[in-house]
């Protein structure tokens, strides 16, 4: 491949298709909010912006931590950023690898715009990049595409909105014995002990004018007025097998009736309408560690910030765990 080729995995046809599908069932899950140009540009916008703190809180934990990571990953390592959005993380984290002729970047995202905008943030750098459009249960239909070893990259919060032993199952299958996974999740407190101003806090930065723009993003650029619909966020406590845990929950409800124009036919929502989207949890440390080693990974590196309330884990297949 050369430098700015990119394999779709996933069409747009099959991302309409889909997201067509699911809202006539009043279900938009998260993967749906990036697409298309609009899409990607609300999601840069807010991943910059001041009112949503996770995001450059993140960034700065892995700036302080880079130099670490890349001291604990094989050389000749392939970067693969999944769920990459503009790639400023990855490329933070391609600049402290030690320089090497053909060092391999894998760019991948369900969003064919954001995987050029990260393709175009390394532009400058000595790297053989190359992008993909793909979901997360895609992971096996990428593996020809990225050449082992592999520095397997899931930043911005990512592994914080799936269900954990799903997500951390598909990535173990896919990666092998030598490769590495890195990711980073905002965490929460201990859930036996309710904590109302953290709460607040939480719900304000998720519920934000900015984050409800981006989350009606899909109904709006389809002509949907903003005031014929609503978001609204809350964080409350749920099981799991690991005991209790945080997790938002979000919905746009209708406050009038509309139809939502797509190739297939338009999808008519009515007035009253609730439409259930993605969450986020907020699991504690021990969570996060507990769901890793159950699901065979050893921790090779931990990093928190200074009020410990972001985790950035590089952990290995099959490892023991150095903690």
């Amino acid at each position: 491949m050369n430098a700015m080729d990119i394999v779709e995995l996933v069409t747009p046809a099959e991302l309409e298709a889909a997201m067509r599908d699911h809202l006539a069932r009043r279900r938009l899950p998260d993967e749906f909010l990036y697409l298309g140009p609009e899409g990607a540009g609300q999601w840069l916008d807010l991943d910059e912006s001041a009112a949503f703190g996770v995001a450059s809180d993140l960034t700065d934990l892995l700036r302080a931590s880079v130099a670490d990571i890349a001291a604990e990953v094989p050389e000749d390592v392939t970067v693969v950023g999944l769920g990459v959005g503009g790639g400023r993380k990855e490329r933070i984290l391609l600049e402290a690898l030690p320089p090497r002729p053909g060092r391999r970047y894998l760019a991948v995202d369900v969003s064919r715009p954001l995987v050029e905008t990260a393709l175009d943030a390394v532009a400058d750098l000595p790297v053989d990049a190359c992008g993909a459009t793909a979901r997360i249960d895609d992971l096996d239909r990428l593996r020809p595409h990225a050449e082992p070893p592999l520095l397997l990259c899931l930043l911005g919060n990512t592994f914080s909105n799936a269900e954990p032993h799903h997500l951390l199952e598909a990535v173990r299958r896919w990666l092998a014995h030598g490769d590495h996974f890195l990711f980073d999740c905002h965490l929460g407190p201990d859930p036996r002990h309710d904590d109302p101003a953290w709460r607040r806090e939480v719900e304000a930065a998720y519920g934000s004018a900015e984050n409800a723009r981006f989350n009606l993003g899909p109904l709006t650029a389809r002509g949907v007025p903003e005031d014929a619909c609503r978001f609204s966020l809350r964080l409350g406590r749920v099981p799991s097998r690991l005991g209790p845990t945080w997790r938002t929950t979000k919905t746009i409800r209708m406050l009038r009736d509309v139809e939502v124009p797509f190739e297939g036919g338009p999808v008519r929502l009515n007035e009253g309408d609730a439409i259930g989207m993605g969450f986020t949890y907020k699991h504690t440390r021990r969570q996060v560690i507990r769901w890793l080693t159950e699901a065979g990974f050893g921790v090779r590196a931990l990093f928190a910030d200074r009020g410990r309330t972001n985790l950035l884990v590089l952990a290995q297949k099959g490892a023991r765990s150095h903690r």
